[in-house]
């Protein structure tokens, strides 16, 4: 059936001026609609004619659809470790047939058909299937949010060994760019960069050629909006093994997400930075404030006065706490990646629609690296108030409603009630009153204490 469509799709656009785009914009995938096209309906039972070449990709513009010949595996049997394959963008990097395999070979250890045990085998396995679902979630609900825009898929190999899915919308009516691309390589690890994480910490035997068999694997993505009232968002989340000369194995994980606005909005940034707390605390309530630091000590830009990327997020490497199971790394990584779409579409769907100006178009450009040597804007502007975050960064996680100190700061005082129907005082009207004196902003006060998660 997949393979009629794909002869059908060829021949309609082979003669029309969306052939003539595509394969303008994608040869490779032009070249597959035309063979797809001249090999005629396919016979018998497997399909006859020409077999489509193993990842055949039909890239169009305007349709967004991809399809590959190893789908047909993908709809008889979509579901593997609770992953749903046939939400993807595209068919595994490693043929999904290798990783059904692999699930079967590791039965021994669970006692169960079709699970896997508990050791690296599966850690590797389920990385790769949740950095697929990564991508599918992320691309189809910026198709959703934009409502024009759709992705381009691009499937390419590696000589040395694996490959990766490339997905790109370019031009649409919310997102001018977004990229979300997953990659999942292996081989044999060069003496330069061995020693480049020796230096990390990470002790690592080799044979008497130096070299040393590596997984990597990740999905990472940059998000760059239209309105400059909706911000940038960056995530990547990663996966690397290395096999030692004994045979054992290595691994960690590493990444992160962080938020990237042109104008500061104090309850989107409390959004973006919650939701990623709230994700982190059953695994550790201590990772949040670890993290963060992280990430805002690492995306720094030194040619920008040691100004941050942006207003941060979390950021981590090297992850693998002694004592603990693949498995359980995973999982912290699995809860940090589906905060991805909570943390970042509510501020999308609220920002999107504000009309913007020329000049705040012009801001945009500026943060997004086509800059001015030394551009300083406005004291007391909106540019200014980004700037001042940037470069002294800050707790953004205002406090709940419900939290003690801020009941107590708001309520009324029961004898404070003013003449001619007033509105009652407050706590926090003496507060408010000395802060302004030493020219402290009070509305800023409740994300500055150091120890706010102890109030």
């Amino acid at each position: 059936m997949l393979r009629t469509m794909a002869i059908g799709v060829g021949r309609a656009v082979q003669t029309g001026a969306l052939f003539r785009r595509l394969r303008t914009l994608h040869p490779s995938s032009a070249r597959e609609l035309a063979q797809c096209a001249r090999a005629g309906t396919p016979q018998g039972p497997g399909g006859g004619g020409r077999a489509a070449s193993g990842a055949a990709v039909l890239s169009a513009v305007g349709l967004g659809l991809a399809v590959c010949a190893s789908r047909r595996e993908h709809a008889e049997h979509p579901v593997l470790l609770g992953y749903d394959t046939s939400t993807f963008m595209a068919p595994t990097v490693t043929q999904i047939a290798e990783l059904r395999q692999a699930v079967e070979e590791q039965n021994n250890s669970s006692g169960e058909s079709g699970k896997l045990g508990t050791g690296e085998d599966r850690t590797r396995v389920e990385m790769e299937l949740l950095i697929m679902k990564v991508q599918g979630d992320v691309c189809h609900e910026l198709e959703r949010l934009d409502g024009e825009g759709q992705f381009l898929v691009d499937c390419w190999k590696r000589e040395e060994g694996g490959g990766g899915i490339t997905c790109v919308m370019q031009n649409g009516k919310v997102f001018e760019k977004a990229g979300v691309n997953v990659s999942v390589v292996h081989g044999k690890l060069p003496p330069a960069a061995a020693a480049q994480m020796r230096s990390r910490g990470h002790t690592l035997k080799a044979g008497p050629d130096g070299l040393l068999p590596f997984v990597a694997m990740g999905v990472s993505s940059v998000i760059h909006p239209l309105n400059p009232h909706v911000p940038t968002m960056h995530f990547n989340y990663r996966y690397f093994e290395i096999q030692q000369i004994d045979g054992t194995k290595d691994w960690w994980f590493g990444g992160g997400s962080d938020l990237t606005p042109c104008y500061l909005y104090p309850d989107d940034a409390s959004h973006f930075h919650k939701t990623l707390q709230s994700a982190m605390k059953p695994h550790s309530p201590h990772l949040y404030p670890h993290f963060k630091k992280w990430c805002d000590d690492y995306f720094v830009n030194t040619h920008r006065g040691n100004e941050r990327r942006g207003i941060g997020g979390i950021f981590f490497d090297d992850y693998c706490p002694e004592g603990e199971s693949g498995q359980t790394a995973l999982s912290l990584v699995r809860s940090l990646t589906n905060a991805i779409i909570p943390a970042y579409s509510p501020i999308v769907e609220r920002r999107m629609g504000i009309t913007y100006s020329d000049l705040e178009w012009e801001w945009q450009q500026l943060r997004r690296g086509r800059w001015e040597y030394k551009h300083e804007p406005p004291a007391g502007s909106r540019e200014a108030e980004l700037l001042e975050v940037l470069r002294q960064p800050r707790e953004l996680i205002w406090m709940d409603d419900n939290r003690l100190p801020k009941a107590v700061l708001n309520g009324e005082l029961s004898n404070g009630k003013r003449d001619r129907g007033a509105p009652y005082k407050h706590f926090n009207d003496s507060p408010k009153k000395y802060l302004s004196i030493y020219n402290i902003n009070h509305q800023l006060w409740e994300t500055q204490p150091a120890d706010r998660a102890a109030w």
